[in-house]
C-alpha cells in the first residue's frame, strides 16, 4: 500500500507555558454499504497512567464508511501512557437510538 502524505499542525496555548501534549488518532469505518456523513462531530476522552482528559471535542469534515481518517488530538493534561480510550459520535442523529426506536 502507498503511503500518502498529509500535513498536521502543532497547536500550542496562548499563555505560558504553551506546550500541549499531542496524540496521534486514526479512525476507520467499516461498512457493507457505501456511506458518507459531513461535518460529524465528536468526543474523545483519553486515560493515561498519570491522568486522564475528558471529551476532547473535534469534528470531521467528512466521515465515508471503509475509510481511514488520521488527525492530531492535543490536551494541556500530560496522561503518561495511554491505557484506554473512549470515542463518542455527537452530531449525527443517525446513530441515536431515541430515533433509532421512533422510526
Amino acid at each position: 500500500r502507498a503511503k500518502r502524505s498529509s500535513k498536521m499542525y502543532l497547536k500550542t496555548r496562548a499563555q505560558m507555558p504553551y506546550k500541549v501534549f499531542h496524540y496521534q488518532v486514526k479512525m476507520r469505518f467499516s461498512g457493507t454499504e457505501s456511506d458518507t456523513h459531513t461535518n460529524q462531530a465528536f468526543e474523545i476522552s483519553l486515560y493515561g497512567t498519570v491522568a486522564e482528559s475528558e471529551n476532547i471535542p473535534f469534528t470531521l469534515p467528512e466521515v465515508s464508511t471503509n475509510k481511514t481518517y488520521s488527525f492530531l488530538i492535543y490536551t494541556e493534561v500530560d496522561i503518561g501512557e495511554l491505557l484506554m480510550l473512549k470515542l463518542k459520535w455527537v452530531s449525527d442523529s443517525y446513530f441515536s437510538w431515541s430515533n433509532w426506536w421512533s422510526s
